[in-house]
């Protein structure tokens, strides 16, 4: 789990605007240097000399806190979730990772070691959340779901009076329907389960005993990562299979 932290951060860093920028002018000046016919230990320098300052800034990027932060919840945009509460739940939730991983990194005895295993989990879950979150903001501000529903519901009293593709609409759409129900449900408790394995967290630094609770916890997380996704998955399926029929 360590080394698929330590790959999103190196992944993130070579994604920010200083490493495209560092590679941009390593290639201007190889470029320049071939140009201008400069000897060919010029053009090895440039490369050598761009490779260290990318090296640098990779180093750089993994020592420093903050950009964990970043590279933990990068693609996660809370301003894109308009919807108060559930921006507020997701919030919540990224307090509850920031806090686990200063605990980790404050961490000297060793206690919180398998908080290398715990916190990719932790980051996924938000990760999750946000994408789930998305999907009912996308349902809620569909008008037309609504409008199709009531008008097939209220047709539907007498199911002759539908047709195959109107009943497979229908079918459809109350699907989708419990897909939102479920996952407004699986926010919450993926929520209560990220504030339980902060909890364990703290608890393990006091005692460390207390490792094999946390292991609960963090099978409870795991699961309920795994059904937010899985949700996601359907109500994609049962979404474009209406928006298809619209």
């Amino acid at each position: 789990m360590r080394s698929e932290r330590v790959n999103r951060i190196l992944s993130y860093a070579l994604s920010r605007r200083e490493a495209y920028l560092t590679v941009l002018l390593t290639f201007v000046a190889v470029v320049i240097a071939i140009v201008g016919g400069w000897p060919v230990w010029v053009i090895g320098g440039c490369v050598a000399a761009g490779a260290l300052l990318l090296g640098l800034l990779v180093a750089d990027a993994v020592a420093d806190p903050g950009v964990e932060q970043e590279a933990a919840f990068a693609g996660v945009e809370v301003s894109r979730i308009r919807d108060k509460r559930l921006r507020s739940k997701l919030e919540r939730a990224i307090e509850y990772v920031r806090a686990a991983q200063k605990l980790a990194r404050q961490d000297r005895s060793g206690a919180l070691d398998s908080a290398d295993d715990e916190l990719p989990q932790m980051e996924q879950a938000v990760r999750s959340m946000y994408e789930m979150g998305l999907r009912l903001q996308e349902y809620r501000g569909d008008s037309l779901i609504r409008r199709d529903l009531a008008d097939l519901q209220r047709t539907g009293a007498r199911p002759d009076r539908l047709t195959g593709d109107q009943r497979a609409q229908l079918e459809s759409l109350k699907r989708l329907e419990e897909l939102v129900r479920t996952a407004e449900g699986e926010i919450d408790g993926a929520l209560a389960d990220l504030g339980r394995s902060y909890a364990e967290m703290q608890a393990i630094r006091v005692t460390p005993g207390l490792r094999g609770q946390a292991a609960e916890s963090l099978g409870q997380l795991t699961a309920s990562t795994q059904r937010l996704s899985d949700l996601a998955v359907g109500y994609d399926e049962a979404y474009g299979s209406r928006s298809s029929r619209r």
